[in-house]
């Protein structure tokens, strides 16, 4: 019945729609200015203070950032235009654009195309609604995405991004603006700017009269003035002029009232609150004037609007009265009532948040750090929130590396059985600024054993690190092996002949899986030949490693230490690896293990802390990559032990008080009685040498 949007219909279908029967010809009438605008997501501190954080742009650099001829942030024109901005050298450039037809891509490569801008920076991929086959053709390396919203999540969500949208969704969205330098050569952002100024003067006196001629030629583009926005638009109700017709009769007046509307003072005074600004009032008039132009139906009625009491006729069926309303209406009033009240409460309350803490890693802690928390909750005053996600040591440090060129971890803290590779290390520690400069704090020693579910009555069963690697690799698959008979010559009692062993292992990433395939292939020099790693697998197909080690595809895969344990609990004749505190608490058989010594024994029977004076350790802020406490001499030193360690980034000051709760969670950790808690969960405290790095 009626048609919008935010650019008038071409000078050709205006035409093709003017030459035909009088039933076509139609009026477009502007309702209101819209805005469109450059958003980014470059983080703030990397942006001039003396400018107070804002980016600066001008309109041939965003040419050439929209067509990849300039494609890192720290590009000599950029960096002209915004002295004393510190983004990392080489950060790429992450250009975002709608990939359907839309009239804010149509407005943006407008602005973009106009004459002035040379070399590189020369608009030539043309100006256009876009989406397929029409212009803008956007180079390879762009982002595209569907809708607004599309647009603004991905900057929200990907840092150094760039893209366009209208200036209210993206200030609704809480977005960073872009300054631009408009005709005079000021620099301003929308919200700087005054909307509206551009709208009287893009408009002619005869298309202000006339509105049922065309408004191809009408821009807001550009235009000068100290505080005119360069991208604006008006956005338009098409209407038909002739609206006689009898499938009109009741509808073409509901389209002359609703019209009436969105131009009335109330209409008007509504449009801001959606992020736009409404039309100047010399336009408002004319607008008003040509929506009277339009013919109804000989026996249609109009809708009339009652905004003061009109006794009679605020009864009619044809009236929309201001006196009517609903409960609904009373109860939103209130509702609105009540977040602004909200609102200072939240504010108030503020002032005695709560403090929050969450850490991810390795499962061997977890119920050390979920106990050390639930103390440090109860003896704090101020109310406070800790958690921590036991996911495996390669998740926690994945998401304290965090992503993006900045490395914002995902988590406050990250805990592992393994430290950082020197790859990762370097990696973080070549972030300007220190921003990813980090501490390894280890807090716990741990062994990690194999168990079997051979029946008890077997008795104790002793492999070395050669013969573990052929049952692992399925090069032997039997219990009653010559390889195992000549390690046990007392024979496996009661095994019956040719008993099939059953290897189980984990099935993503885990410091478990990384340890005991770095034993196996440390122990025995040229055994081990399927890859020494974390392992991983995909969600799809979770019993194809994706990464070493590759295990064979006889062995059984299954998810996190407590999928070991209960598959060795429920299958006779399985054999697996999971830490040695988790396999004692769950009553598993353990195999006695030959150390380099020569001797074999359970983690129970070796001194685990004795291996930590057979190394020399780095300082805290050092890199620990090579720190390896495996396989080392002594009768009683257990084969496969390690460190469990916090990650902790140097520079806590963006956390606020997150910052601190990091420190003191850590400080309670090391400290006398947080050690001492440490063998409640089937671990060994570190020595004081240790403790004191």
């Amino acid at each position: 019945h009626f048609g919008s949007g935010d650019i008038p219909f071409s000078a050709a279908d205006h035409t093709e729609l003017a030459d035909t029967p009088q039933s076509k010809e139609f009026i477009q009438v502007p309702f209101m200015i819209g805005a469109i605008s450059f958003f980014h997501s470059v983080p703030g501190d990397d942006l001039p203070a003396a400018n107070n954080r804002r980016l600066e742009l001008d309109r041939c650099v965003l040419a050439g950032i929209f067509q990849r001829k300039i494609t890192t942030w720290d590009d000599a024109q950029i960096q002209a235009l915004n002295p004393g901005i510190t983004i990392p050298a080489g950060t790429a450039i992450n250009v975002v654009v709608r990939n359907l037809g839309s009239s804010s891509t149509s407005l943006s490569s407008q602005y973009l195309s106009m004459a002035g801008c040379s070399g590189d920076n020369a608009w030539t991929i043309g100006a256009g609604k876009g989406g397929a086959g029409n212009a803008p053709f956007w180079p390879a390396g762009t982002v595209r995405k569907e809708g607004s919203g599309g647009v603004s999540g991905h900057i929200a969500a990907t840092p150094y991004s760039i893209g366009y949208i209208d200036s209210g969704h993206g200030h609704a969205s809480g977005l960073a603006e872009i300054s631009l330098t408009n005709k005079d050569g000021v620099s301003l952002t929308s919200k700087d700017a005054d909307i509206g100024a551009a709208g009287t003067a893009a408009v002619s006196t005869a298309i202000a009269a006339d509105m049922s001629l065309s408004w191809d030629t009408v821009s807001l583009m550009d235009l000068p003035g100290a505080t005119t926005w360069p991208i604006c638009t008006f956005s338009y109700m098409y209407i038909r002029k002739d609206m006689t017709s009898e499938t009109l009769q009741h509808t073409g007046p509901l389209v002359e009232a609703f019209a009436q509307f969105v131009l009335s003072d109330e209409g008007q005074l509504m449009v801001p609150e959606f992020g736009f600004t409404g039309i100047p009032a010399a336009l408002k008039t004319s607008a008003r004037a040509a929506l009277a132009s339009v013919t109804l139906h000989s026996g249609a009625v109009k809708w009339t609007f009652e905004t003061s009491t009109s006794a009679g006729a605020g009864m009619s069926a044809t009236t929309f009265s201001a006196k009517r309303s609903s409960y609904a209406d009373v109860e939103r009033k209130d509702i609105s009532a009540n977040v602004v009240t909200m609102k200072a409460q939240v504010a108030d309350l503020m002032k005695n948040e709560v403090v929050q803490l969450h850490g991810s890693g390795t499962t061997n802690p977890k119920r050390f750090f979920w106990k050390t928390m639930d103390i440090l909750e109860e003896r704090a005053m101020v109310p406070m929130t800790m958690t921590y996600r036991a996911v495996g040591s390669s998740t926690g440090q994945h998401e304290f590396k965090g992503d993006g060129p900045a490395r914002v971890p995902f988590n406050h803290f990250g805990s592992g059985d393994i430290p950082m590779s020197q790859v990762d290390y370097d990696m973080l520690h070549a972030i300007p600024d220190d921003k990813g400069a980090f501490v390894h704090i280890p807090f716990q020693l741990g062994a990690i054993s194999f168990f079997h579910s051979a029946p008890t009555s077997v008795g104790e069963i002793n492999l070395d690190a050669c013969t573990l690697a052929k049952i692992f690799q399925r090069t032997i698959t039997t219990w009653d092996h010559a390889d195992i008979k000549a390690l046990n010559p007392n024979g496996l009692i009661g095994v019956p002949a040719g008993q099939a062993i059953t290897v189980v292992r984990r099935t993503y990433g885990s410091s478990s899986t990384k340890l005991s395939s770095q034993y196996l292939d440390l122990a025995c020099p040229g055994g081990w030949t399927i890859g020494v790693g974390s392992g991983n697998a995909d969600t799809s197909n979770p019993s194809v490693p994706t990464a070493d080690p590759m295990w064979p595809s006889d062995t059984v895969a299954a998810q996190g230490s407590g999928g070991v344990s209960d598959y060795l609990a429920a299958n006779p004749y399985s054999i697996g690896y999971v830490d040695s505190g988790h396999g004692h608490k769950l009553g598993l058989s353990e195999i006695s293990l030959k150390n380099e010594d020569g001797v074999y024994l359970t983690s129970k029977e070796a001194d685990i802390g004795s291996v930590t004076s057979q190394v020399t350790l780095p300082a805290a802020k050092a890199s620990w990559a090579d720190v390896s406490l495996m396989n080392k001499k002594g009768a009683t030193t257990w084969p496969i032990t390690t460190f469990s360690y916090l990650y902790i980034r140097k520079d806590l000051t963006a956390l606020g008080r997150s910052g601190a709760a990091v420190k003191a969670f850590a400080e309670f950790v090391i400290s006398k009685e947080g050690q001492a808690m440490v063998p409640e969960f089937g671990f060994d405290g570190v020595p004081e040498n240790v403790l004191n790095i």
